[in-house]
């Protein structure tokens, strides 16, 4: 029924929901916990600016674009 709604077969959505995460979504996964410690280390002081400034201490490279999202 879901397969029928969203217009795909049942191997394609069975082969995607099998499939590994890909790089950027570990990735963007990971970074996510070390923005979610900064901000809790922080106590919720930091915002965006001052979280991308903490990760770039500590060796971290990313746009504050990606810490904002």
């Amino acid at each position: 029924m879901m397969c029928r709604c969203l217009r795909v077969s049942r191997s394609g959505y069975y082969a995607w929901t099998g499939r590994r995460p890909s790089r950027s979504a570990r990735r963007r996964k990971e970074l996510g916990a070390l923005i979610e410690w900064v901000f809790n280390s922080s106590r919720g002081a930091y915002r965006y600016r001052r979280t991308h400034a903490a990760l770039a201490r500590r060796g971290v490279e990313t746009s504050p674009d990606t810490v904002r999202s």
